[in-house]
């Protein structure tokens, strides 16, 4: 969309990298953690950003790419094809039972459920239950 370049917080180098990240046209929050920064970004530069948060679902994932190109004034994508293929890809497998791995997904239950959707017969879903605290 000739919005570029794309720039990272996390790959910044240097301050003059960092400092770069103003010249921005749009953030992309990928974690509601970081709205605190889009909202700065918004606050203090002017920069729009749109929450873009992981999905396994085809449709929701199409909707997130045009609302950002309604954002940026580039035309909409099709994602008609991409979608019909996992539906296509559902009915290949024909009842096929399919299991879920939290390793495999960052979000296991929501995957299932966008799976199920599209047809497929998700009968497990396996989790991890390693508890992340701090001491």
């Amino acid at each position: 969309w000739n919005a570029g370049p794309v720039r990272e917080l996390f790959h910044c180098r240097t301050y003059e990298e960092y400092q770069d990240m103003g010249k921005s046209c749009l953030s992309v929050v990928l974690r509601y953690m970081g709205t605190h920064s889009g909202d700065f970004m918004r606050d203090t530069l002017n920069i729009p950003y749109y929450v873009f948060t992981t999905s396994y679902d085809a449709e929701k994932v199409a909707q997130g790419y045009g609302d950002i190109a309604g954002i940026l004034g580039a035309e909409r994508p099709d994602f008609t094809a991409e979608i019909a293929a996992v539906k296509e890809d559902a009915a290949i497998l024909d009842g096929m039972p399919v299991a879920i791995d939290s390793s495999a997904s960052l979000a296991p239950f929501a995957t299932a459920k966008a799976l199920i959707d599209y047809g497929f017969n998700v009968r497990y879903v396996f989790r991890s239950n390693h508890s992340f605290q701090q001491d």
